[in-house]
């Protein structure tokens, strides 16, 4: 569902979200929305009324990301951010026990070919990580894009990457 604004209110309604938003750079990533087509999406007014870690993760990345490339009722996504192909927050919650409990909104992607012989493996260690033969990608889901670094294998916040 996509929530059009009147462009010519448009900047006064962006300048109003930007005073009551928590991060300056949040403001700005709403501010760099392009005012001047005959419609925009509002992220804050879709992330307003998701659930808590669903919405602070959306904003994380609005923050260090800028706005999405895709906007849903649902889900945003970006495409080559940072050291990722793609991240995904969606707006359901799923419940994920280890390695404690917390829920999973965040995927983040990076191409990486995993060899065969080694799916089971991904499938053991975690059900953070999935891999996507097919696509040559691994991706990792979790409530933070910090423990997607973990989980995708590398502590100086770079995923893994093929070759």
């Amino acid at each position: 569902m996509w929530h059009a604004l009147d462009v010519t209110r448009g900047p006064v309604l962006i300048g109003a979200l930007t005073t009551l938003l928590a991060t300056p750079a949040l403001a700005e990533a709403l501010k760099s929305l392009d005012t001047g087509s005959s419609s925009y999406t509002s992220l804050e007014s879709i992330v307003s009324s998701w659930p808590s870690t669903a919405r602070r993760a959306a904003r994380a990345m609005i923050s260090r990301y800028g706005p999405p490339a895709e906007v849903s009722a649902s889900r945003l996504v970006w495409n080559d951010n940072g050291p990722w192909k793609r991240t995904v927050v969606d707006r359901q919650e799923v419940l994920h026990n280890f390695p404690f409990p917390h829920v999973d909104v965040l995927e983040q992607v990076v191409t990486y070919r995993v060899p065969p012989d080694k799916f089971d493996d991904i499938a053991a260690f975690d059900g953070s990580l999935s891999a996507e033969r097919t696509r040559g990608e691994l991706s990792s889901r979790s409530e933070t894009e910090e423990m997607n670094f973990l989980a995708s294998g590398d502590t100086q916040n770079r995923p893994m990457r093929d070759g």
